[in-house]
C-alpha cells in the first residue's frame, strides 16, 4: 500500500510539471534575424552585422549561444587585441553580471553569454524585438565585385524565463532564418581636396594651396558678400559652402566642406573675411576767440585812434569874408580843438561796440585818450 501511494505520487508530479512546461513551452517563442548598416559593401570598407532577437511575449534571457556564418574568401572578421572576434553588447544586455565570450572557427563566429547574478538586473530583459550583439567586417580588396557577401545563422538557441513566471529558465531553438546577402562593391574614391579656390574679392593669404585648409582676405567697407570660384579635385566629391552673404564688420567665416565619394571621408576649408569698419567722424574744432590782455591795451586805444581817423572826416573849410576870418581867429581855433577831442571820443565809442560784438564774453580794457 505505502509503495503504491508514493508511485502515484510521482506519476501525479510528472503529470502536473508535464503539463506545466508544455503549456509553458507552448506560449514561449521567439525568432532571430540579422541586420546591416550598408546595403552595398564596398571594397575596404566595414560592415556591421548585428544579431536580433524577437520574442512572442515579454521575456528574460539568462543565456544564449549563437553561432553566425559568413564567406570568409569576400570578407574579414575585425578582431579586438586578444584576437577575438571583436563585438558591442547592445544597451538591452546587461554590462554586468552577464559574461560574453566569443570565437572564429572557420567560417564561423561563435559567441555565447550567460548570466552570472541574480534578479532582473542580471538579465537580457526584452518584450519586443530587440538588439543583442554587433560583430564587424571589413571588404577585403580582393572581394570580386558584383558578387555576394552572405551572412548565415547556423544555431541559435537561449534560455529564458517570461517575466510572470517564477520557474527555472527553458531553452528556447528558434528556427533559422534565410540568410543575409549583400551585393560586393567597388572601392570608393576617398578624395577630399579642393583644385580650385578664387574669391571674387579680395587676394587670398596665404596663396592657395589644396593642403592648406585656412586663409583669411580683407575687402572694404562698401561690399557686404563674397562668393567663390571652387571645385573638387575628385569629380565624384560634393562640395557646400557656408557663409559669404550679408558680411558684418569685422571677421567674417566662410566654410567650404568637400564630402568625398566615401561619405566617411570630408575635408573643410576655413576663410576668414575681415570687412573693413567705417571711419568714425571726428567733431568740428571749434572757432578759436582771441584774448585782449591789459598789455595789448595800448595798441587797442592806438587802433582805435586809427579807427578815428579813418572815420572823422576832416571838416570843410567854409569861405567867408575875410574881415569875418580875421575877427573870428580865437573862436576858430577853439572850434577845432572841441572837433578833435569830440572826433577821438567818437571813434573810441565807435571802437568799444565793434570789440563788444567780437568779444562779448571778454572784459577789454581801453587805455583813456588824454
Amino acid at each position: 500500500m505505502k509503495k503504491a501511494v508514493i508511485i502515484f505520487l510521482v506519476v501525479i508530479n510528472i503529470v502536473i510539471n508535464t503539463f506545466i512546461f508544455s503549456a509553458y513551452a507552448e506560449g514561449s517563442s521567439g525568432s532571430v534575424s540579422i541586420v546591416l548598416n550598408r546595403s552595398v559593401l564596398n571594397i575596404g570598407k566595414t560592415v556591421e552585422l548585428t544579431l536580433y532577437i524577437k520574442p512572442n511575449i515579454s521575456q528574460s534571457i539568462t543565456n544564449f549561444n549563437f553561432s553566425i556564418g559568413f564567406d570568409p574568401k569576400q570578407l574579414s572578421v575585425v578582431n579586438n587585441d586578444d584576437k577575438f572576434p571583436k563585438f558591442t553588447r547592445s544597451v538591452k544586455v546587461p554590462s554586468t553580471d552577464f559574461v560574453i565570450g566569443t570565437s572564429e572557427v572557420g567560417s564561423e563566429i561563435n559567441v555565447s553569454g550567460y548570466s552570472t547574478g541574480v534578479g532582473q538586473s542580471s538579465k537580457i530583459n526584452i518584450s519586443e524585438n530587440s538588439p543583442i550583439i554587433t560583430f564587424s567586417f571589413i571588404v577585403k580588396e580582393n572581394a570580386v565585385i558584383g558578387s555576394k557577401a552572405i551572412f548565415t545563422i547556423n544555431d541559435a538557441f537561449y534560455a529564458l524565463t517570461p517575466s510572470n513566471y517564477d520557474v527555472e529558465p527553458e531553452g528556447i531553438y528558434p528556427e533559422y532564418p534565410s540568410p543575409k546577402s549583400a551585393e560586393i562593391g567597388p572601392k570608393l574614391n576617398t578624395n577630399t581636396y579642393l583644385s580650385k579656390l578664387v574669391p571674387s574679392l579680395g587676394t587670398l593669404e596665404p596663396v592657395f594651396s589644396k593642403t592648406v585648409t585656412k586663409y583669411s582676405i580683407d575687402v572694404t567697407e562698401d561690399k557686404d558678400s563674397i562668393t567663390f570660384d571652387t571645385a573638387a579635385e575628385a569629380s565624384k566629391s560634393n562640395l557646400k559652402i557656408s557663409g559669404g552673404s550679408s558680411l558684418n564688420f569685422g571677421a567674417n567665416t566662410v566654410t567650404i566642406t568637400v564630402t568625398a565619394e566615401d561619405p566617411d571621408f570630408q575635408r573643410k576649408y576655413t576663410i576668414t573675411v575681415n570687412r573693413a569698419s567705417p571711419p568714425t567722424p571726428t567733431p568740428e574744432d571749434p572757432t578759436p576767440t582771441e584774448e585782449i590782455s591789459e598789455e595789448s591795451s595800448e595798441d587797442t586805444s592806438s587802433v582805435a585812434s586809427e579807427v578815428s581817423e579813418v572815420i572823422t572826416p576832416e571838416p570843410t573849410p567854409v569861405s567867408e569874408p575875410e574881415d569875418v576870418r580875421e575877427d573870428q581867429g580865437p573862436w576858430k581855433t577853439a572850434t577845432i580843438i572841441l572837433a578833435v577831442i569830440s572826433a577821438a571820443s567818437i571813434g573810441s565809442t565807435i571802437w568799444l561796440a565793434i570789440d563788444k560784438a567780437r568779444n562779448r564774453d571778454k572784459i577789454v580794457k581801453i587805455r583813456r585818450i588824454d
